[in-house]
């Protein structure tokens, strides 16, 4: 053990240095990443997220949209702004995997899943280094934050890997700022800033906690050296960090009203239902509502005390093993060590955040809305692993004199352990196996899965054009009045529809990402309706000129259950057009976006302005036009390089056409004069008979033709 810590880096092929505990965190990391390479996919609450949502940017990046707030293929196929209001950092990721050449979303989702679930390990070591903590030591921190059960819950039990991302990306953003409070200058400002940046656009709720943490870090800094010249830098960087990500915060927080906000507390999610209660019971309501999966912690007390911690129902506790690195942290304390500020600003952010996952801070949660974005109490845990870690090792380390490197050794063993003891880590196949990662799949996925809707839970940000009697409705009930009204096989291309008494044809219709176009023949003025529901930022244009769009209000069944569908209309007046939607910037969202250019322009100078001295300014202006040369190729080439959407055209009523204009005949629609209807099975065209058409089909028709 002793040879051992003396060994300070192994050197890789092509002469790369790597730290001796980057491979150690490598090798500890295995018993968790091992089992994701069996067949099968994760089975977790979220599990279908990753790969439907990162299907929709796949699809978005074909067509050189870079970031798309509009998903088209969501919401059975009528679209959902997913990545308006839910940060799209982690599954850029895993269309990544899957360019560079994962053979496919499944496989790429599994790939990211293990390599965040490492980077958290490595960036716990990262920071506890950072702080001051030896080798061994920031190795054990590292281990112990990988297998912490909130980290491991995010792999096997949620499967959500916005929220393992965010907790991988976390201990390198206070990282950022803890040596920023040391070093004051406009690199590490800059640097910063841009971590901060990036921690917002991985994931929300881990973001507010990392604000939170870097405040307590700042001021605990300053009053721990009585000195207060760390805080303009760190206000600057955070300023920054908010500006660049302002095109994400900004829309996503001023457009969230016209979504249905109101589902983020309902039915289960609602928060007063996953307090731990420190001196009681679990709430009674929590088990009740088990349906696969029962509640396994200990039923009294803040943390669970089995040896090996048991995975199951929520609300989660801290694990006995957490509980005991406590313990060695206030051991460590009545030894009069003195901790640096920085164990000092973990041991409050770990106090702070543990009040706020048990009911005694209700009172808190009830005054604060933001709060509230967060449904579970419970999430506090998992930035909560992170502090608990650092604790636990400086510790660890105060109280170990002797074989300190076997000490550190066996705590990590323990940790993986306890961890992955109980946890269940087999995997299941795809949907049974029978839908796959396309277009299709995720509608019938939806279909079958009637409360996920957009891959959000009982309808969370669908869009208020969407309405529905809360009492007599719920939200698989709304599927089939779709149907009903706008039946799917007189969709043309899935993109333009118009009723069957309406006396018009669509001649052709496209569609892209983020936008449909239809041609039209309209013998009067007719509603267009176009396969998406309407939210902020459609624009209707007809013949290149804008129009008014009409969502779909008020319907009653038989039984007097109202639903709005919100299905976008354009009234079209007679005579033949073109028309054409297209999800545009609202005014928050182009100045939000100037906002985060012009943060990008000063995190730019800043750096540049530091480098003068190293590498020259010349230089440093080249690789920066460079760098902007090849994002501009990208943005430019990317749809010429991939598609183009073509035109999907009504073959039968093109045929019909071209026939009636080679002949003195009149085709009106049914319902006008009888002894002039015609049908498109009655019809000899180019000398072959027409089939009929399948039953669930109406009959093809043309005005005036």
């Amino acid at each position: 053990m002793a040879a051992l810590a003396r060994i300070r880096s192994v050197k890789l092929t092509g002469g790369v240095n790597v730290p001796l505990e980057f491979i150690m965190l490598v090798f500890a990391a295995l018993p968790a990443i091992v089992p994701l390479l069996a067949q099968g996919y994760l089975r977790g609450a979220d599990y279908m997220d990753t790969p439907w949502r990162s299907l929709e940017l796949l699809e978005a990046l074909k067509e050189g949209v870079l970031f798309p707030r509009w998903s088209p293929d969501l919401f059975y196929g009528f679209g959902f702004p997913i990545f308006n209001f839910y940060s799209p950092m982690s599954f850029y990721e895993v269309v990544a995997m899957r360019i560079i050449g994962a053979p496919d979303l499944l496989q790429a989702s599994k790939i990211t899943f293990a390599l965040n679930f490492l980077a958290s390990g490595i960036g716990g070591y990262v920071l506890a280094r950072c702080i001051g903590l030896g080798r061994a030591p920031a190795a054990a921190a590292g281990v112990l934050y990988m297998y912490a059960p909130s980290t491991l819950r995010d792999v096997y039990i949620r499967s959500g890997l916005a929220s393992l991302t965010g907790t991988a990306f976390l201990p390198f953003v206070l990282t950022a700022f803890v040596h920023l409070c040391r070093v004051r200058t406009m690199t590490s400002t800059a640097v910063a800033a841009l971590m901060l940046s990036v921690m917002i656009l991985t994931h929300n709720l881990t973001s507010v906690v990392a604000l939170g943490m870097i405040v307590v870090i700042v001021l605990v800094y300053c009053w721990w050296n009585h000195d207060i010249r760390a805080l303009t830098p760190a206000v600057l960087a955070v300023a920054l960090g908010l500006g660049v990500a302002s095109f994400f915060i900004l829309p996503a927080m001023t457009e969230m009203p016209l979504t249905h906000t109101e589902k983020l507390a309902a039915g289960d999610l609602d928060y007063r239902l996953h307090f731990v209660d420190p001196l009681g019971e679990i709430n009674g309501t929590i088990e009740s509502r088990a349906v696969d999966i029962k509640y396994m912690a200990t039923r009294w007390g803040a943390i669970d005390l089995h040896p090996a911690y048991p995975y199951g129902l929520p609300p989660m506790k801290l694990s006995l093993f957490q509980g005991l690195l406590v313990l060695a942290f206030i051991a460590a304390l009545a030894t009069r060590r003195k901790p640096s500020p920085w164990i000092v600003s973990s041991a409050l952010i770990a106090f702070a955040l543990f009040y706020l996952h048990t009911s005694w801070s209700r009172w808190i949660w009830e005054s604060a809305p933001l709060l509230q974005a967060f449904q579970f109490p419970w999430r506090m845990l998992e930035p909560m692993g992170l502090c608990v870690a650092l604790m636990g090792a400086w510790g660890a380390q105060s109280l170990s004199r002797r074989h300190e490197t076997a000490t550190y050794a066996v705590l990590s063993g323990i940790a993986i352990a306890a961890g992955i003891w109980m946890l269940p880590t087999d995997l299941l196949p795809f949907e049974g196996g029978g839908v796959q990662v396309s277009r299709d799949g995720l509608i019938r996925h939806e279909y079958r899965e009637r409360n996920r809707v957009g891959t959000m839970v009982d309808g969370q940000f669908l869009p208020l054009s969407v309405q529905w009697d809360e009492e007599a409705l719920q939200m698989g009930d709304i599927l089939p009045r779709y149907d009903a009204t706008f039946p799917p096989e007189q969709w043309v291309g899935q993109t333009a529809f118009v009723r069957p008494e309406s006396k018009a044809w669509i001649m052709a219709a496209r569609r892209g990402q983020l936008w449909m176009e239809a041609q039209l023949q309209a013998g009067e003025t007719t509603k267009l309706a176009f396969h998406t529901v309407y939210f902020a930022g459609w624009t209707a244009y007809v013949d290149g000129k804008p129009a008014a769009i009409e969502p779909t209000g008020w319907q009653a069944d038989s039984e007097g259950r109202r639903v709005a569908l919100g299905v976008l209309q354009v009234s079209v007046p007679a005579g033949d057009h073109i028309v054409r939607i297209q999800f545009e910037d609202t005014p928050i969202r182009w100045w939000s976006t100037l906002l985060s250019l012009a943060s990008l322009l000063v995190l730019g100078s800043m750096l540049v302005m530091a480098s003068r001295k190293t590498i020259g300014v010349r230089i440093t202006f080249i690789a920066m036009a460079f760098l902007l040369g090849i994002c501009l190729a990208i943005r430019l080439l990317l749809p010429l390089v991939l598609y183009t959407p073509q035109w999907t055209q009504h073959p039968e009523v093109l045929n019909l056409i071209r026939e009636a204009q080679k002949v003195p005949l009149e085709v009106r629609m049914p319902g006008g004069d009888l002894s002039k209807q015609a049908y498109i099975q009655e019809f000899a065209i180019s000398g072959e008979q027409e089939g009929p058409l399948r039953d669930n089909q109406s009959p093809a028709r043309c005005w005036n033709a």
